[in-house]
């Protein structure tokens, strides 16, 4: 039965066209593997290059061992389709253990992708659905005897016992059905980390294994007669079909998902890490999301790892149907078998003869059997070189042993260099195999999504040197490129989602514009070139006045609508643009200066502004009618001349009147006025001794007794304590009160004597407003001829410059 399996393997395989492949190492790891790439590693169609793909049909298989190397003129490819027409020459390697206990392996493996789809849920989610046909011979740990029966069809119980060897010969021929779901876990910045399942079903065609794990014999004779005298035999056969080939219902009834023998499960798990230094560069918003090009690969790296192939199918014996599945052990030791037994003895009916005479419980026979799927570790590691250039390693290490019961993948290491674009792809994969004893070099080329060829063996093919196998590939797909939602406008709304597809807009209103970017679709937007908020219909109110700038006189400041948006900080009714005093109070025809004096002319012009004045004296009064405005006026209030500060000289001897001590009569200036045969008067001036409440009220006033700068302006600040004053001169009636007036000697020394003489007057004038007599105050001016200190600093000046104030008799 075993001898018929592996040329049923290969009849099988050329008659539909199969192809002989590793693991389809030259597509499974590009970026447009889609369905294809699922078998080596589940979450490599996470964020597919594909919104969908379909594969029609992908044959796939191989053939190799490492004992027999091919010599001929003609490739395997011609030598299988002309099916052995021509001559052929299998030749083993030279083979020197005297031993006879080197292992040697064949593997015949095929694969036929059945209709199988991805689709890309989303950016983060993809799902797929696959069908596939897998079949596999394999036979491991065969001496060199064995495998030339092997070759020659001649495997038979002689050849096993008389050679001890401990094989392991597996066929399995199973359909599996799959779903997969692969997912993004983690995307942070630079980095990106995907995963993904496949749960598999899976539906038995054919299964058988036969090993040994222990065989020990000789040849003797009895009665000279040869007999094979077996030592040790420890064995076990499984099949599920006893003819040796699965009849054509089984693969019917496994592509209509029923079946009459084995059934199982199995599993692939797999994620993907990518580092992603210039991730930023494929972001972009859509639909008020923010996404990542979905037709591009982020990456400059990724690493990836995968646990293939968990599982396995059970098949179940009816002992009522000779042709159904068996299992059977055999322990035997210490036996003799005849050369007739021998000679009448084949792989197909070795249980009753290794078993005749047997006691109960010498053999057993079970009720079913288990084979396993080809458990393996992937990990796979791909670099881009630049746009376009890639190089891959892949490692595929069998979790099997060698002397596994069941499917085994033979560990293998590629390194595949390709150039790849979304419409044509070729690679070279370079591989070590059959667990690292061998070297292959492959081709593949991927035409748009649409067809793919290639081989992971391609001295095999095209017979380059004395191979060990072959193996080529192909597949027929129908694919969608992930493209970008549709957006002709380029507004970053789909057209699907734009209510106004012809004219950019904005995600907020449904792809519709808004010029400005306040927010405000242009349709309801009254300004719709100008930023502007809500409240104002879409227009701008630059000082948030709640008057548009187009409607308000000062759109950079904050004002009331009565003026026209502008402000009045004064309140006085004349916008701050054109108030000359916007922080006082004014009227409108002084353009909102304060007129304190009212005398017409506004404080800022007026010499006296709180002495109702004449325009011609610059708001100052001339008290005493000569020309001479009063803060210029050394006697404001009696007439005089401009030759004498606008003081009056009555007996014309050119000292006038205050500085004269004989005014009426007409004197020598050198004598003070007085006629010099005369003696000057000399008024008493002697200061009254002042009780302590008296003097604080004097010292009060003089301390706080301010003037605005170079003028005879009282400041308000004094006003108090030149009130207390006016109450003492009140309360006091017979006191009198000196007043004088200094200077600093900065300046013109006339100016500065009439600043001194006007600072004393405007005191009088101020005490005798609140109530004082005339005649009780009497004032002069010195100008800088009296220093308290010296004029040399500036603190110095400061105290030169004062009004000194004496209660006099």
């Amino acid at each position: 039965m075993l001898k018929k399996v592996p040329f049923l393997i290969f009849i099988f395989c050329i008659t539909v066209n199969c192809s002989w492949a590793q693991q389809l190492l030259g597509i499974s790891n590009s970026n447009y593997a889609g369905v294809n790439g699922l078998y080596l590693n589940p979450s490599s169609i996470a964020d597919s290059r594909y919104g969908f793909h379909l594969n029609l049909v992908t044959v796939q298989g191989s053939i190799t061992n490492n004992y027999y190397r091919y010599d001929s003129p003609y490739s395997l490819l011609k030598l299988g389709i002309e099916r052995f027409k021509e001559p052929y020459n299998l030749q083993p390697e030279y083979y020197t253990d005297a031993n006879n206990n080197h292992t040697k392996m064949f593997n015949i493996r095929a694969n036929v992708y059945l209709p199988s789809l991805m689709i890309k849920l989303s950016p983060r989610h993809s799902i797929a659905v696959t069908n596939r046909m897998r079949g596999s011979f394999e036979a491991t740990n065969l001496t060199s005897f064995v495998a030339e029966d092997f070759k020659n069809n001649n495997l038979t119980l002689l050849s096993l016992l008389s050679n001890g060897s401990l094989l392991r010969i597996n066929t399995n021929m199973f359909r599996e059905t799959g779903l997969t779901y692969a997912r993004e876990i983690w995307s942070e910045g630079k980095h990106y980390l995907k995963g993904g399942i496949t749960l598999k079903y899976l539906q038995g065609i054919y299964s058988s294994s036969l090993y040994s794990n222990t065989l020990q014999s000789q040849f003797s004779t009895v009665n000279n007669e040869p007999v094979l005298h077996v030592i040790n035999a420890d064995i076990g056969y499984h099949y599920s079909q006893a003819e040796g080939y699965p009849p054509v219902d089984e693969f019917v009834d496994a592509a209509l998902w029923k079946t009459k023998n084995g059934k199982g499960l199995g599993a692939d798990i797999g994620f993907t890490y990518e580092y992603r230094p210039d991730v930023e560069k494929y972001r972009y918003k859509m639909d008020g999301k923010d996404e990542l090009d979905g037709l591009q690969n982020k990456y400059k790296y990724r690493i990836g790892i995968s646990l293939l192939d968990i599982g396995g199918l059970r098949y179940n014996t009816n002992y009522n149907d000779s042709t159904a599945s068996a299992s059977y052990t055999i322990r035997r030791t210490d036996v003799d078998l005849s050369q007739q037994e021998l000679e009448n003895s084949t792989l197909d009916n070795f249980y009753p003869v290794l078993n005749r005479g047997l006691a109960v419980g010498n053999g057993d026979q079970k009720n079913g059997f288990r084979t396993k799927l080809p458990t393996a570790l992937h990990l796979n590691f791909d670099y881009k070189i630049k746009d376009k250039l890639y190089v891959n390693a892949a490692w595929i290490q069998s979790l099997r042993t060698r002397k596994a019961i069941g499917m085994r993948y033979n560990s293998q290491f590629a390194v595949t260099p390709r150039f790849e674009t979304k419409h044509f792809e070729f690679a070279l994969p370079l591989a070590l195999i059959n667990d690292y004893q061998q070297v292959t070099l492959g081709a593949m080329m991927r035409v748009g999504s649409f067809f793919f060829i290639g081989s992971d063996n391609l001295p095999g093919l095209v017979n380059l040197g004395r191979p060990y196998g072959m193996d080529v590939y192909a597949g027929i797909i129908i694919a969608g490129l992930h493209h970008k939602k549709k957006d002709k406008d380029n507004d970053g709304v789909s057209d699907k989602l734009d209510i106004c597809p012809n004219f950019p807009g904005v995600w907020e209103f449904k792809g519709c514009p808004d010029t400005d970017g306040d927010g405000i679709e242009d349709k309801v937007d009254k300004c719709p070139t100008e930023p502007g908020s809500k409240e104002m219909g879409g227009c701008p109110d630059r000082d948030g006045d709640r008057i548009m700038d187009s409607q308000d006189r000062c759109p950079d400041e904050a004002g009331l609508e009565k003026n026209g948006g502008c402000p009045d900080s004064d309140s006085d009714g004349v916008i701050d643009r054109e108030d000359e005093c916007p922080l006082l109070k004014g009227p409108a025809a002084l353009k909102g200066c304060p007129d304190t004096d009212e005398d017409g002319i506004p404080d800022k012009d007026d010499r006296c502004p709180n002495e109702k004045g004449q325009s011609k004296f610059n708001g100052c009064a001339d008290t005493d009618g000569d020309n001479i405005a009063n803060p210029d006026d050394a006697c404001p209030d009696q007439a005089g001349t401009p030759r004498f500060n606008g003081c009056p000289d009555r007996d014309g001897d050119t000292v006038p009147d205050k500085d004269d001590r004989c005014p009426d009569t007409y004197g020598s200036p050198q004598n003070a006025g007085c006629p010099v045969e005369a003696k000057p008067a000399d008024p008493t001036r002697v200061e009254i001794k002042l009780t302590q409440e008296e003097q604080a009220v004097l010292n009060e006033a003089f301390d706080n007794l301010e003037f605005e700068t170079g003028k005879s302006v009282i400041k308000v600040a004094s006003y108090q304590s030149l009130d207390e004053l006016a109450d003492l001169l009140i309360s006091k009636s017979t006191y009198r009160m000196l007043v004088s007036g200094h200077t600093d000697n900065v300046g013109n020394a006339a100016t500065n004597l009439k600043l001194s003489k006007a600072r004393a007057d405007a005191v009088k004038k101020y005490l005798t407003r609140k109530g004082v007599k005339a005649d009780q105050i009497i004032t002069e001016g010195f100008g800088s001829r009296k220093p308290l200190v010296s004029n040399a600093t500036p603190e110095g000046r400061q105290r030169n410059r004062r009004v000194e104030m004496k209660i006099i008799k």
